[in-house]
């Protein structure tokens, strides 16, 4: 008996594992909502399909593993919530995080009070658990949906920030629930918000403390952080119960603040450790699932589910964007995305599973029942409808026309700033010199530190904007690296696409056709000199409106807008059998004096 029990149970573990991560791949290999996949396939497994998977067998133990999967999954929500994001974010963004993620949460409080008769306190934390929209679901479907800049940067940005807050707000009335009600109630609340921004603050300044006085080995950074998290969450736990998961929270957005030099690698780890951590938890969840109390919820739940799609989101939207230049069409089609995901569903059932909903009311798997009708309805129907909606509203963007520049020296930056002024296309800075691309992100372009060989850079949850580039520049001095960056993008974009800064030589004249991309500007110095010299004021680039000749002077052009929209190369010696006519704009390189190699 024991042996078929300790089976049961190690069969359970294996599948959750290993069903949960192979299905996030599969949905990030065809951009499909990873909770969708987690859903039914954990359904699947479960009792109620092939009954593989027994959440119910792991006891107590299920409790506890969804209860550190989710103190994970929020102490890297913490590490990702940067405040300078926040403080530059435009006013949408920080409206839909404030004003916006009240109105989600008591016009739905209201619904669901109103339309099931249920406790305040039962309203308000179901309220609470749908504010977040999430990444888990947003970043898939702008993969898949290519919408204008504006809207998917909207999406994206109130997808990333808005994870912690909603989780904050949602653990503050799991609180509240969980202390019952009068004076002794009261005093625990705000004990358990004490301990747990205590513990959390004092957790975040330790682990940071730590790799700055180099106490952790370099390449031990990541596990001592993971497991700095784990202690934080059980030490604040076993002292106050129901106060871990706030704590690490806070560490995390405490460290996130801090910034240590390790920053970006521990935010890689954890971004990996959070993919297994959500597959293997959503797969225990989705299968203790019974559709039988989806059943029972009734025309009401009905009701209230699309009350929060079609009443709460437009309102939602309309609040926040009163007063901005932001269009009917776009306003409209906010309103209709904002799929739930998968840090909303987790936090539902951890709280049914922690039995402090018994009390609240007849029916303790109301609120977990309710959010993931909304997940479910949400994820069906606007997810899988959004690509018809924006093209329905003039709002898809199917052309990818932006540009990838690699090499953020002040040459690249220039070439950067011209396109960007004089189109609305994207442009997307990448170098390995963290201060080169730091000065790009003060003047306010898009720029990341990342090896450009790497194509699958496209695919970055934290920098989405690439879903709109489809052409490359490689401006390094290292010509063999130009041609490799060409040779890796040269797939994804097309040959007429890839360009690349290099000598012509016997070698390069022989390559011909055949060559990674087009070899251009190779009677031009190598980039860095050209930037050296920029910098110097020796050399200047300068637009066609704006020249003025003062000398003799060589004028070379660089880049020209056709048609107000579409960038294209200038390369000297071909640059007289193009009809100018056509171009509106072209940045020249005027020098002086010669720039000697």
């Amino acid at each position: 008996m024991e042996s078929d029990q300790t089976h049961q149970i190690l069969t359970t573990c294996v599948l959750a594992v290993s069903a949960g991560v192979l299905l996030l791949v599969v949905s990030r290999r065809f951009n499909i909502p990873g909770i969708v996949l987690l859903l039914l396939g954990g359904m699947l497994l479960g009792p109620e399909g092939f009954g593989l998977v027994d959440p119910a067998g792991l006891g107590d133990g299920l409790r506890v593993i969804v209860m550190l999967g989710i103190g994970i999954v929020l102490f890297e929500g913490g590490l990702t919530l940067d405040l300078h994001e926040y403080g530059t974010a435009s006013q949408i963004i920080k409206r839909l995080l404030s004003v916006g993620v009240l109105a989600t949460w008591f016009l739905t409080a209201a619904a669901v009070y109103l339309i099931f008769d249920t406790a305040i306190s039962v309203a308000l934390i179901s309220g609470s658990l749908v504010i977040v929209t999430g990444p888990t679901v947003i970043a898939p479907l702008l993969r898949r949906v290519k919408v204008t800049n504006r809207i998917r940067t909207i999406l994206h940005w109130e997808g990333v920030l808005i994870d912690p807050i909603g989780v904050f707000i949602a653990l503050l009335c799991f609180e509240w629930i969980a202390t019952q009600s009068g004076q002794i109630a009261i005093e625990n609340f705000f004990l358990r918000i004490v301990f747990g921004m205590l513990f959390g603050v004092v957790g975040g300044l330790c682990i940071y403390w730590a790799e700055r006085k180099r106490l952790v080995p370099e390449d031990m950074v990541n596990v001592f952080s993971l497991a700095a998290a784990v202690l934080i969450f059980g030490l604040t736990e076993s002292i106050l119960s129901e106060a871990g998961l706030l704590a690490v929270t806070v560490a995390g957005l405490v460290l996130g603040w801090k910034k240590p030099v390790r920053l970006e690698e521990i935010r890689e780890f954890k971004a990996e450790i959070t993919d297994l951590v959500i597959g293997t938890i959503f797969i225990l969840l989705a299968a203790r699932l019974n559709l039988d109390q989806f059943a029972t919820f009734g025309y009401q739940g009905a009701l209230v589910v699309a009350i929060v799609m079609f009443v709460v989101r437009p309102v939602n939207i309309w609040i926040s964007s009163w007063g901005l230049d932001l269009s009917f069409r776009e306003r409209l089609f906010l309103s209709w995305v904002a799929p739930r995901g998968i840090v909303a569903g987790s936090m539902a059932s951890l709280f049914v599973l922690s039995g402090k909903l018994d009390a609240v009311g007849p029916d303790p798997l109301f609120i977990e029942t309710f959010v993931y009708s909304v997940i479910v309805a949400t994820i069906i129907i606007q997810g899988f409808s959004a690509g018809y909606m924006a093209r329905l509203l003039g709002l898809y963007k199917p052309q990818r026309s932006g540009w990838v520049i690699v090499g953020a020296h002040s040459f690249g930056r220039e070439i950067a700033r011209f396109i960007k002024a004089k189109t609305d296309r994207t442009v997307v800075l990448i170098d390995t010199n963290a201060s080169a691309i730091d000065r790009a992100l003060a003047s306010g372009l898009d720029a990341m530190v990342a090896d450009a060989r790497n194509p699958e850079i496209r695919d970055s949850d934290d920098f989405i904007c690439f879903q709109d580039v489809g052409n490359i520049l490689s401006l390094t001095d290292n010509e063999d690296l130009n041609t490799l960056v060409c040779q890796e993008w040269l797939k994804e974009f097309g040959a007429k696409n890839v360009f690349r800064w290099g000598r012509m030589s016997s070698r390069t004249r022989e390559e011909g056709a055949n060559a990674a991309g087009t070899l251009i500007w190779s009677d031009l110095p190598k980039p860095s000199l050209i930037a050296d010299a920029l910098n110097q004021g020796s050399v200047t680039l300068q637009h066609d409106d704006n020249y003025d000749d003062q000398g003799p002077t060589v004028r070379t052009p660089i880049i020209s807008i056709e048609d107000g929209s579409n960038a294209m190369i200038m390369d000297p010696p071909s640059s007289p059998g193009i009809d100018t006519s056509k171009l509106l704009h072209t940045l020249y390189l005027r020098q002086e004096l010669d720039v000697e190699d």
